[in-house]
């Protein structure tokens, strides 16, 4: 019998393998909240939330804030090209930061609704600010904010010590892996989370533990070598309101790169006569997996955020 810490949630049954983009296919997730005639949300008042995972990672480090918002808002999230269930061929230029990011453009386009929300962790958080900064001009469809979890940006707030080790020989990372596996346990979720006292660091841990070989090295090479973090120059054109939420023991992307990338737009909005908000908030307890280590209280935040700031017009 399979191990229940280890089971995915059940709403995760509904994402299918679909093809994004002649000859690429990805493990994607489309859920439709109820319309008004089923007792939910008109449809021209609804959000739409896009959540784009971090490197490596599956759609599933979301879970909370996908079960938390799916009542009233519509959802699209997926695993990445070379990332749990997609595809995972041997192809180098398959990995690219220019392939995952037209990836995340046409599933945009596709998907889109009369108000977007963008959620990004990690490295998915540089892609977030990317698409939100390609769409600022949008008035049709558009972007209402941007939720950055553990972000990291060009051309250096970002964990580059880590990436480079991925210049290795494919067959030395092979024998590397279970120990790089290991460190990312102990750097990317808090000493508390490691202790397991609660069900759900409990789970977390164990499903962290239990990814071994999730990701080929092929992949992971491939992808590390190819990455194109955001930088401040292309942020220039984002108007969105921002929300930063930032674990206080991260130790994959220090919280003062947090701080840096909320400086950082600040700086560019001085120039709006009513800049849009950029709000930091840094969460006790948690490191780089915030996410999951307190999902009721990230998504609340995500959910107040973007009720009290998105343009509602």
């Amino acid at each position: 019998m399979a191990d229940p810490l280890l089971a995915d949630h059940k709403i995760f049954d509904e994402a299918v393998l679909t093809e994004v983009r002649p000859g690429r296919s990805i493990h994607l997730l489309h859920l439709v909240a109820p319309d008004t005639k089923d007792g939910g949300t008109p449809d021209s008042e609804k959000i739409t939330y896009f959540f784009v995972h971090g490197s490596m990672a599956t759609m599933q480090q979301f879970e909370g804030q996908i079960t938390g918002l799916a009542a009233t808002s519509d959802i699209v999230a997926w695993d990445a090209y070379g990332c749990g269930k997609s595809p995972k061929p041997w192809e180098w230029d398959a990995y690219s930061h220019k392939e995952h990011y037209q990836d995340l453009e046409t599933i945009f386009e596709t998907y889109r609704g009369p108000r977007n929300v963008v959620v990004g962790h990690s490295y998915g958080a540089s892609m977030a600010l990317q698409l939100a900064s390609a769409h600022a001009r949008d008035q049709d469809k558009p972007i209402v904010s941007v939720v950055c979890i553990g972000p990291g940006f060009g051309p250096k707030h970002y964990p580059s010590g880590s990436i480079r080790l991925f210049r290795y020989p494919l067959v030395l990372l092979q024998l590397l892996a279970p120990l790089l596996r290991m460190g990312f346990l102990q750097r990317a979720v808090h000493a508390v989370t490691l202790e397991r006292k609660t069900a759900t660091h409990d789970r977390l841990v164990a499903r962290i533990l239990a990814s071994a070989g999730g990701n080929p090295m092929h992949v992971c090479k491939a992808f590390y070598q190819q990455m194109e973090w955001t930088t401040a120059e292309e942020l220039a054109p984002l108007a969105a309101p921002v929300l930063i939420l930032v674990g206080e023991g991260d130790r994959m992307i220090p919280p003062a790169y947090s701080q840096a990338l909320a400086d950082t737009l600040l700086s560019l909005r001085q120039h709006m006569p009513a800049p849009p908000p950029v709000l930091l908030h840094p969460l006790p307890n948690t490191s780089h997996q915030l996410m999951q280590e307190e999902p009721e209280t990230t998504t609340g935040l995500i959910r107040d955020f973007v009720l009290h700031h998105a343009q509602l017009t």
